[in-house]
């Protein structure tokens, strides 16, 4: 016959083995979902941010302005530069007009 002991020793021993692999199976479930969601976003193009930010009060970013000290390029634009830097005109899907020439002709 089994001992009583023993045989309650052996039931401690397994529930918590039990305790500890419910612990470690939630665990694998919730980096599975982290990868899943990670992967979604790769999957539409949603990695990382879509434009560099500008922090106003910063200047220029220093390490650009260095570099470009030292190889002798223009330090770049602001924002506020490259807006007002954009003339072009918007495109349209009509012809455009002549000097002797209507656009309604």
């Amino acid at each position: 016959m089994l001992d009583v002991g023993a045989a309650e020793a052996k039931l401690d021993e397994l529930k918590n083995r039990l305790t500890t692999l419910e612990t470690e199976r939630d665990e694998y479930k919730r980096l599975y979902v982290a990868l899943l969601e990670a992967y979604r976003k790769l999957e539409a193009g949603l990695v990382g941010q879509k434009r560099e930010r500008f922090v106003a009060g910063d200047g220029e970013q220093l390490a650009l302005s260095l570099m470009s000290m030292l190889v002798g390029n223009p330090p770049p634009l602001t924002p506020e530069k490259a807006a007002n830097r954009s003339t072009r005109a918007a495109q349209t899907h009509r012809p455009q007009a002549t000097a002797g020439q209507s656009a309604a002709d």
